[in-house]
């Protein structure tokens, strides 16, 4: 049985091409290249922000069922 790769090294090989060090002649190309890495970034933070955003979510939801299982389900009385 073989292991699933992460996907964080799925990525890998595309990233070091793009965060490689290339030389660009035209200022345009510049500026697309750093528009790009600027975005690239902005979506990293973004992704983690969910990440974080959804772990927390699942952490309560099992907290949750967790107090239902000991204290019995009692949502008439939290509205």
């Amino acid at each position: 049985m073989s292991r699933a790769r992460s996907p964080s090294t799925s990525f890998e090989p595309v990233e070091k091409d793009f965060t490689s060090s290339q030389v660009v002649q035209s200022p345009t190309e510049k500026a697309k290249l750093k528009a790009l890495k600027n975005e690239n970034k902005s979506l990293k933070r973004e992704v983690h922000r969910k990440d974080k955003a959804l772990a927390e979510t699942a952490a309560l939801l099992v907290l949750q069922k967790k107090v239902n299982a000991i204290w019995g389900n009692d949502e008439d009385n939290l509205q």
